[in-house]
């Protein structure tokens, strides 16, 4: 069977131990297209230990990094996760601008002046005539 050995060692396990897996069920490993992935050889499986050790060396870098970026966004105390929703403040000042739209016939870059919100955080979802809150952070 021929199968592409991109697909065969993508995941996060170790290289190593997906090909001593095959290798217990019977399976050697020989890229058609690498000739240096061959597990019937002492060279092949250094090479794909050296490729294994790579790959980990790589994810410990990405982990470290991420670890080092979210330590210094906290130190200069930015919000990390999901955004909150909006307050239930914000929430009566939208809804004022709505109604200020509707009824009173005001544009709604002078509602949101009026209401002292952001003309660029109110739209009006055309469809069902609701209230679209835009967050932007």
């Amino acid at each position: 069977m021929t199968v592409g050995y991109a697909r065969v060692l993508t995941s996060d396990q170790n290289i190593t131990t997906q090909v001593e897996l095959l290798k217990e069920n019977g399976v050697l490993f020989k890229s058609i297209t690498e000739p240096a992935f061959d597990t019937t050889s002492a060279n092949g499986k250094f090479i794909i230990q050296i490729f294994g050790a790579v790959a980990e060396f790589e994810r410990n870098l990405i982990s470290e990094r991420t670890k080092a970026g979210l330590e210094g966004e906290r130190k200069r105390k930015k919000l990390l996760g999901k955004p909150t929703g909006s307050s239930q403040k914000s929430i009566e000042k939208y809804q004022f601008v709505k109604h200020l739209y509707d009824n009173k016939n005001i544009p709604i870059d002078k509602a949101c002046k009026q209401a002292g919100i952001s003309k660029a955080t109110y739209r009006i979802d055309k469809k069902d005539n609701s209230i679209l809150v835009v967050k932007y952070k």
